[in-house]
């Protein structure tokens, strides 16, 4: 069974986890799923970012009053900084940060360059990381900006998706954008991946 990216968000509507909340930052895990009867460990993965070229950043307003609910120049402003700051420290070391944590596990990862189109010998699974919605949430007087990414494991031996998992990444409201964001990502794929007995 290949599952399908509308499988994996039908569980973003079922259980909310907050897996980490450290210093200001937090990966939310929106929901995991395993291929039935899949019952291999994942050896010698190379991890990879996709790119999404029909990725739209979205801003909105939690204001209840309607003097308050325009977004203001202010508001596009810390988007555009913090929001874009977000996904350049995601698309750029995300990958080396679950390869470092895979390793950490006890399984020999490697990173593999943005969008690759081939991959060693030695590769019997990647993991890719797919950008699937980034967005501001704005009050009368701060953001908050999150990413969500769906991570997907790929047997390439049986050419299949064999797991997916779909994580939201971000600082709460005010709170800046840090390289602790790569830790909690990080330790979320991992410990989902361990929960499925993948590692």
């Amino acid at each position: 069974m290949t599952m399908t990216k509308p499988s994996l968000l039908a569980l973003a509507g079922a259980v909310v986890l907050s897996v980490a909340l450290l210093s200001g930052c937090s990966t939310t895990v929106l929901g995991s799923k395993k291929m039935e009867a899949y019952d291999q460990k994942i050896s010698f993965p190379g991890v990879m970012w996709k790119s999404n070229p029909n990725l739209n950043f979205q801003i909105k307003k939690t204001a209840g009053l309607a003097t308050l609910a325009k977004i203001s120049s202010d508001n596009i402003a810390d988007a555009k900084e913090n929001l874009g700051a977000l996904m350049r420290l995601l698309s750029r070391r995300g990958t080396s940060a679950v390869s470092a944590k895979l390793n950490a596990s006890g399984v020999q990862a490697t990173t593999l360059a943005n969008d690759a189109v081939s991959v060693a010998k030695s590769t019997i699974y990647v993991i890719k990381v797919y950008p699937d919605f980034a967005g501001s949430e704005c009050s009368a007087m701060h953001c908050a900006h999150d990413v969500g990414l769906l991570v997907t494991v790929t047997d390439l031996t049986l050419k299949k998706d064999v797991w997916q998992g779909a994580f939201k990444v971000g600082a709460p409201m005010a709170a800046p954008v840090t390289e602790k964001l790569l830790d909690g990502f990080a330790d979320s794929v991992v410990s989902e991946l361990r929960k499925a007995n993948l590692i």
